[in-house]
């Protein structure tokens, strides 16, 4: 399970990555991309970074809803 911090920190590097890249990348490299924006900023272990993965993953779908919004606000 992942620390709140780190689910705060999935978060905060979506709203912080532009709309364009979030877009314009495809899951695995989305997922890739903010993995590394939150290891950055966090220590984890290969099994938190396992399921941080997967929280990414499933996530998609929000992440990329999210942007789309973004882009009608613009």
């Amino acid at each position: 399970m992942l620390k709140f911090t780190t689910i705060r920190e999935v978060w905060s590097s979506v709203e912080a990555t532009d709309t364009e890249t979030l877009l314009k990348l495809d899951d695995t490299e989305l997922v890739g991309k903010l993995e590394q924006q939150v290891a950055s900023r966090s220590v984890l272990t290969t099994d938190d970074l396992n399921i941080l993965q997967s929280y990414i993953s499933t996530r998609i779908p929000l992440i990329r809803d999210l942007a789309y919004s973004r882009l009608s606000l613009i």
